[in-house]
């Protein structure tokens, strides 16, 4: 199983920014776009530091993601693409670079970026260690 690193490297008020990284060689796959933290408060906030499980999901909205299982008192915490906090109600965005769009903080380059992660971990289980950078 494939293990990745997502290190958030900043927390604002309006947005969580970090690097997800294979753990085993330490080549940065994709930059990541997160709520801020607000006490892993569901749809407002972004999950708590840990180690999870990541698995292939699939729903009408959103029928190419990976789901992030596990975490605690949540559910459906997916990686899929976007772009700004209002492309995620929790969720982690992959990008390419931060920018700005229409005045927000944004991940930018969503699609390639995602192209590249699924590329690399394919359709299987992955494990995921969220760790906040200090």
């Amino acid at each position: 199983m494939k293990k990745l690193k997502l290190i958030r490297l900043s927390n604002s008020e309006e947005c969580t920014q970090g690097v997800l990284r294979d753990d085993s060689t330490g080549l940065i796959l994709m930059l990541t776009f997160e709520l801020p933290w607000r006490n892993n408060e569901p749809c407002v906030s972004c999950i708590p530091s840990g180690t999870y499980t990541v698995t292939k999901y699939s729903s009408p909205k959103y029928p190419d993601a990976y789901e992030i299982t596990n975490v605690p008192n949540r559910t459906h915490i997916l990686i899929h693409t976007g772009n700004t906090v209002d492309h995620t109600r929790g969720c982690i965005l992959p990008g390419s670079t931060f920018g700005v769009l229409g005045n927000k903080s944004a991940v930018l380059a969503s699609g390639s970026a995602y192209k590249k992660l699924k590329s690399f971990v394919k359709d299987e289980d992955w494990e995921l260690e969220v760790v906040d950078f200090n």
